[in-house]
C-alpha cells in the first residue's frame, strides 16, 4: 500500500517492510515497532495493520501521519483486539474512515475527535469473509465474497446482494469450496 511516497507490505509471518515508490531499491523493514501482519490500508492519515503476529483478531495504527511510529498511546497510535466476529481478513479505507472485514462480520471505523481516535461499529453482524483477497475497494464502495455470496458495502454502511441468488449458486456449484480462501476480486 503506498503511504506517502513509500510502499509499505507485509505477510504475517516477517517484518513489515518499506519500500520508496519512486526510487526502487531494497526493502527493507518498517521503522518503529509494527507487529508482524497480514493485511494494511491506509486510512486517513494512519498506516493500519490487521491480523497481528499476536492476535488475528486485532489491527493496530501507526501514529498520525508516521507509518514508522508504533508506540500505543502517543502520536495517536493504538489498537484495537475484537471480542467477537472471528479473525481479521483485510481492512480498507473510505473516504470517511474505513472498514473491518472478519471472518463473521464486517466492522465500520469512524474518526473521533477525543482521545479514543477511532470508534468501531458493527454494521453486518452476519457476512463476513473467509475470502480476504476478494476484497477490492473502488472509491467509497468495497466489493468482496462474504460467508453469503458476493457483496458491496457503500461509504455509508448500506449493504447490498450483488450476486444475486442465481450467480451465488453457480458459484458456490462450481467453486472448488475448498479454495474459497484464494478468491481475488478485481475491479
Amino acid at each position: 500500500h503506498q503511504y506517502g511516497t513509500n510502499v509499505i507490505f507485509g505477510n504475517g509471518a516477517d517484518d513489515v517492510q518499506v519500500i520508496a515508490a519512486a526510487g526502487g531499491g531494497a526493502a527493507t523493514d518498517l521503522g518503529g515497532t509494527p507487529p508482524d501482519s497480514r493485511y494494511g490500508a491506509v486510512i486517513g492519515d494512519f498506516f493500519f495493520l490487521g491480523a497481528t503476529a499476536t492476535s488475528r483478531l486485532a489491527i493496530k495504527n501507526s501514529g498520525r501521519n508516521d507509518s514508522a511510529y508504533w508506540t500505543a498511546g502517543q502520536k495517536d497510535s493504538d489498537g484495537q483486539t475484537f471480542p467477537d466476529g472471528g479473525d481479521v481478513q483485510g481492512v480498507t479505507g473510505l473516504e470517511t474512515g474505513g472498514l473491518v472485514f472478519q471472518s463473521d462480520t464486517v466492522r465500520r471505523m469512524g474518526a473521533r475527535t477525543d482521545a479514543a481516535v477511532f470508534e468501531f461499529h458493527r454494521i453486518d453482524p452476519a457476512r463476513g469473509t473467509t475470502s480476504p483477497y476478494s476484497i477490492t475497494s473502488d472509491g467509497d464502495d468495497v466489493y468482496y465474497y462474504s460467508t453469503t455470496g458476493f457483496q458491496r458495502i457503500s461509504g455509508d454502511g448500506s449493504i447490498a446482494n450483488i450476486g444475486i441468488d442465481a450467480v451465488n449458486d453457480w458459484f458456490k456449484g462450481d467453486c472448488n469450496n475448498s479454495r474459497f480462501k484464494a478468491v481475488i476480486g478485481a475491479l
